[in-house]
């Protein structure tokens, strides 16, 4: 596609010169002819400028209203020299002026691994939110050439974690990055839409295909997770979601990271029960993983059942090298079981 657009924007260039040729030697009809011409080309090489951005994911529109100005006033040079530019600057470093593109040297190293480290779907939950605290300083730095770029990298990640992030930049920040993550959630969900399309007509031909089967727990999930269904197609989503998961867990039992993005689907379906056994089983298995300790206090939590927290929280620190992003939670948790335990003592 790129390369048709790249010949289209070279065919456009070569009738641009003959239609000014017909603005500056003719007159009357064929003047106009000229003039109407320039005018159409002009804008069919915006059209195809946007097309070339957009293949490549990186839309400048203060390129684009240049080109068109340019184009516009200087004919049979405007459409080739604009696109000689675009051509030329793609990859320079442009640290003065903002018209062209972005730098991404200029992004801290963390940025790429982090966004790296988020696109592993099989990674533990505990990393994913770490990651979402490190990425939402970006979003606090005030740079907004930094704050778009992170959200291009966060719509071509597109897991959950990547529209945690971008739900909150959308409902906290104020600026035109705003409307840029407003986009890149819509493209998410378009994308997920597609991909689960797509996984089901493979199911259907490879129906016991554990792979493909992960893979449409997980997009179910992403799809509920995404915040765009009223509540009945929620829970219908949320239970394609666990029914796949529930199957790939049956033909993969060792999958400790599935297991562990399933008992989270049911805790967030309201299904307690159902979620406490499979994080249960998970400590059963992997007595010294603290993903399934955390989201079993999670689930006793939800049902109310402090006293479970806090036993679990005191399991946590037990085994230690607890996150730092819990650390304060557990400690808490803990000394809140300590002053029961001591006033029960003194009772």
């Amino acid at each position: 596609m790129k390369i048709s657009i790249v010949l289209l924007l070279a065919l456009c260039g070569i009738a641009d010169v003959y239609a000014a040729r017909g603005i500056v030697f003719s007159s009357g009809l064929l003047f106009s002819v000229g003039l109407f011409s320039h005018f159409l080309l002009c804008f069919i090489f915006l059209i195809l400028l946007y097309l070339l951005q957009s293949s490549e994911e990186r839309i400048n529109y203060n390129f684009l209203l240049i080109s068109a100005a340019v184009a516009l006033v200087v004919p049979a040079y405007g459409i080739p020299g604009m696109a000689l530019v675009y051509a030329g600057t793609r990859k320079a470093s442009l640290v003065d002026e903002n018209y062209f593109e972005f730098d991404e040297s200029l992004v801290p190293d963390h940025l790429d691994a982090l966004t790296h480290e988020m696109g592993d779907d099989v990674m533990g939950f505990i990393r994913a939110e770490q990651n979402i605290d490190a990425l939402k300083d970006i979003f606090l730095s005030g740079n907004q050439r930094l704050e778009e770029i992170a959200i291009q990298k966060l719509n071509r990640v597109g897991n959950k974690s990547a529209v945690s992030i971008l739900q909150s930049v959308l409902s906290q920040s104020s600026s035109d990055v705003k409307i840029l993550a407003a986009s890149a959630l819509i493209a998410i969900e378009e994308k997920t839409v597609e991909k689960i399309e797509k996984l089901q007509e493979v199911l259907k031909e490879q129906p016991k295909k554990s792979e493909v089967i992960l893979e449409l727990a997980r997009a179910f999930d992403l799809y509920c997770h995404l915040g765009v269904l009223d509540d009945s197609l929620l829970r219908y989503y949320q239970n394609l979601g666990i029914k796949n998961f529930n199957t790939y867990c049956q033909l993969v039992p060792g999958d400790q990271y599935a297991a562990v993005e399933f008992g989270r689907l049911l805790l967030k379906a309201d299904r307690q029960a159902e979620a406490e056994a499979v994080f249960q089983r998970l400590i059963h298995d992997n007595p010294h993983d603290l993903n399934p300790r955390i989201w079993l206090a999670e689930v006793y939590y939800t049902l109310q059942n402090y006293r479970k927290v806090r036993e679990m929280c005191v399991e946590i620190k037990a085994i230690g090298g607890v996150p730092d992003v819990y650390v304060e939670t557990v400690n808490w948790w803990i000394a809140s079981h300590e002053q029961l335990a001591t006033e029960v003592v003194m009772v």
